[in-house]
């Protein structure tokens, strides 16, 4: 597999405050739970590899360093463009949704987007090992015509891999994410 490395810089900076280098580093997880929009559909790995860069220029970027909110106002935008909420959010509520009215539904896709984002990040940030940047692992990926796979791994605080497997299907263009499974 190939690696891609996030830089170290974010995570160990003296410059940062602890609370800004979670909000920080919880912005990197998180961004790994979509992929990379990109004009021209690749593979769903290919459009991982883009992802990863476009979150290390977010986490690079200059011009927000010292500014966690702007990177995770970006990293946010990055990750609304991506990754299909409203339809994790309906799967999630099954039947039920049918029974909501659109202004529920909008409400429970806003309330799971948060707890997908809040329980991910904070289960991720507890168990990767950041002191030398994130390091991801593509594993393998297995493509049928619309739904693919994708493992990935990224070394543990315990010094083990912890395998990410991120499930997608054809939305248009491009590969959304629609689940991701840790281990």
């Amino acid at each position: 597999g190939t690696m891609t490395s996030l830089p170290r810089s974010i995570a160990t900076s003296s410059r940062v405050t602890s609370r800004s280098r979670a909000v920080v580093t919880a912005l990197a997880m998180a961004l790994a739970l979509i992929l990379c929009h990109d004009a021209s559909a690749g593979t769903p790995t290919e459009e991982l590899e883009r992802f990863f860069t476009a979150a290390a220029a977010i986490l690079n970027d200059p011009a927000t360093e010292g500014n966690a909110d702007e990177r995770l106002r970006a990293g946010r935008k990055l990750v609304a463009d991506l990754f299909d909420f409203g339809e994790a959010a309906k799967t999630a509520l099954g039947r039920e949704w049918q029974k909501r009215t659109s202004a529920e539904r909008d409400e429970f896709v806003r309330l799971f987007t948060d707890l997908l984002e809040r329980s991910y990040i904070s289960s991720i940030v507890a168990r990767i090992r950041f002191d030398d940047g994130i390091k991801v692992n593509y594993v393998r990926e297995s493509i049928q015509p619309n739904s693919a796979t994708v493992l990935t791994t990224v070394a543990g605080k315990d010094g083990t891999d912890v395998a990410f497997e991120y499930r997608m299907w054809k939305r248009g263009d491009r590969w959304a994410i629609h689940d991701v499974v840790v281990d």
